[in-house]
């Protein structure tokens, strides 16, 4: 392992030697700058203490020049920890692919959870409509059927028609009654 700026590997900050950057497996527990004493680079500045990623050397601690990235540091390096055993490097390797393949899949089935709840809005939605326009046919049903109620039921007897029946009923008992009695 070099512990000069002359190391042949290029680290990305989310550890990946591939150009793509990851976030860390694991998140840190102290920031770039939380660690004494400081080591500086050759701008004269506290650099910052990184987590390494890459394949060669993975979960190993190493100082970099806060502005490399920017285009203005200068080309510091220095490993901090010293080199793991290939048991550990295999093992810390695994452990790092199965988080990334973990939240790879994490990603899928949240996507996949947001498909399913914007299906479940829709339906939500549907069965609303549907249940609006269920209680709409109900109402216009039950009015229906209170009409046909009202049309098969004999039509109430008016105090008119009460009066001129009893006046014919009247009439034809003095007729009657007339009749049986004889001339006077």
């Amino acid at each position: 392992m070099e512990s000069s700026s002359q190391s042949t590997q290029r680290s990305m900050p989310g550890g990946s030697t591939d150009g793509q950057r990851k976030p860390p497996p694991v998140p840190y527990h102290s920031t770039p700058f939380d660690y004494d004493p400081d080591v500086l680079c050759f701008c004269k500045l506290k650099a910052a203490r990184l987590i390494s990623w890459i394949d060669t050397n993975p979960c190993l601690r190493y100082y970099r020049c806060r502005r490399r990235w920017s285009g203005e540091g200068c080309t510091f390096y220095q490993w901090h920890d010293p080199e793991s055993d290939k048991y550990m490097k295999r093992l810390l390797l695994d452990l790092r692919d199965t988080i990334y393949d973990l939240r790879d899949q994490n990603a899928i089935l949240e996507q996949q959870l947001k498909e399913a709840n914007g299906m479940n809005d829709v339906l939500v939605t549907e069965s609303a409509e549907k249940s609006a326009s269920l209680k709409k046919l109900q109402r216009k049903l039950a009015e229906r059927d209170a009409d046909a109620v009202q049309q098969a039921m004999p039509r109430k007897i008016s105090a008119w028609n009460c009066s001129c029946f009893i006046v014919l009923v009247l009439a034809l008992l003095f007729g009657l009654v007339l009749s049986l009695v004889g001339p006077v």
